[in-house]
């Protein structure tokens, strides 16, 4: 009988959503460095790429949020399923550019499909928990 491993969504990268879309985008790309930063150390092939990307992904929740309703769930989902493919794009490109491990685009959606899926469907219960624990109003 074959096991499968439990998948959790990125909970780094939701947090780093949540502030672009709630705080804007100087918050956002704030704690985008600092998370990239505590990313990068437990991964470092790609410690200096992070470091962008997530400031990157703070930075451009922030502007998804100013183009549509950033308080209903689709929009959220939206907005971290873009993202997602942003960060996966941009680690490839990444890495590729390095040298190390070359990979396709294709071949890393595939091999982290349910953990893009989870994450996204997720978002808007997180974000829903963590505006009510941080007491952010509907505006």
């Amino acid at each position: 009988m074959k096991r499968v491993l439990p998948v959790f969504p990125d909970l780094i990268m939701l947090i780093v959503i949540f502030t672009g879309i709630f705080y804007g985008a100087v918050d956002g790309a704030i704690l985008g460095l600092i998370a990239g930063f505590l990313r990068g150390v437990f991964s470092p092939s790609t410690f200096e790429a992070d470091i962008f990307i997530f400031s990157f992904v703070g930075f451009m929740a922030a502007i998804l949020a100013s183009m549509f309703y950033k308080n209903r769930p689709l929009s959220q989902m939206f907005i971290t399923g873009v993202l997602f493919f942003a960060v996966i794009y941009l680690q490839i490109t990444f890495v590729s550019i390095k040298g190390e491990n070359p990979i396709s685009l294709h071949s890393a959606i595939l091999a982290g499909w349910n953990m893009m899926v989870l994450t996204v469907v997720i978002a808007p219960v997180f974000f829903a928990i963590f505006a009510a624990a941080l007491d952010i109003e509907e505006q």
